[in-house]
C-alpha cells in the first residue's frame, strides 16, 4: 500500500516481476496481492498487448527452462523479455553474474526478442550491444547518478522519470521521460526485424 497503491495510478493494469527486494521478505505473497490492477500470476509469466508478447521472469531466482518454454508459448509475433535485473548497464549494478547474462543472451537470440526490459539500476538506460537492446527503467522512485564505461551505451541520465512504449503495427516508440519532457527516444522499424 504504502510503496504502490498509494503513490502510483492502479488504475490501469500493472505487470508485475519479481527483484531482489520482494526476496527480503515474502516472494510468494505477490502472487496473490487481492487488488484487480495486480498482476502477477506466477514467478514467470506472460502478458499480450496487440501483436507483442512480454514474457515477465524472476531474475532473482532465474528458471532457464521455465523461460523457455513461456517464450516458445508466446502467442504474439514480438516477444519481449522483462526482469527486474539487467544483463548490460552503466549504472552501480553493472557486474553482472555471467551465467544469468549467458543464458538471457541465448534465449533473446533464440526466439528473437525486440529488446530487454529491466530496472534494478535507479537511473535510466538505453543500451545497444551485440544486437540486444537493453532498457533499463529504474528511476521510478528513487535515482542516483553512478555511471561507469559500458558498449553500446547511447543513453543515461539519473533524473526521475519511466519509460513509455508506444507500439503500433510498423514501429515501436521508447521514449524515456522525465516529469518535463521526453528525454531520449528511440524508433524501432519491427517490420525489419
Amino acid at each position: 500500500k504504502t510503496s504502490w497503491s498509494d503513490i502510483y495510478n492502479t488504475s490501469i493494469p500493472w505487470y508485475v516481476a519479481l527483484g531482489n527486494h520482494d526476496y527480503h521478505g515474502n516472494a510468494t505473497a505477490q502472487m496473490h496481492i487481492q487488488h484487480p490492477s495486480w498482476n502477477m500470476p506466477s514467478q514467470n509469466h506472460i502478458f499480450n498487448i496487440g501483436d507483442h508478447s512480454f514474457v515477465l521472469l524472476d531474475s532473482q531466482k532465474f528458471n532457464y527452462t521455465k523461460v523457455d518454454q513461456l517464450l516458445s508459448k508466446a502467442p504474439r509475433k514480438y516477444k519481449w523479455m522483462v526482469a527486474h535485473h539487467p544483463i548490460y548497464s552503466a549504472g552501480w549494478h553493472n557486474k553482472v553474474e555471467t551465467t544469468y547474462r549467458d543464458n538471457v543472451i541465448e534465449l533473446y537470440n533464440k526466439y528473437g526478442c525486440l529488446a530487454l526490459l529491466s530496472g534494478h539500476d535507479h537511473n535510466l538506460q538505453y543500451i545497444e550491444v551485440d544486437g540486444l537492446r537493453q532498457i533499463i527503467s529504474g528511476a521510478g522512485s528513487s535515482t542516483y547518478r553512478w555511471q561507469v564505461q559500458q558498449d553500446g551505451l547511447e543513453f543515461f541520465n539519473s533524473i526521475p522519470g519511466f519509460v513509455h512504449l508506444i507500439l503500433s503495427d510498423k514501429t515501436v516508440s521508447i521514449q524515456f521521460l522525465s516529469a518535463q519532457n521526453i528525454e531520449f527516444e528511440v524508433v524501432i522499424n519491427i517490420l525489419t526485424v
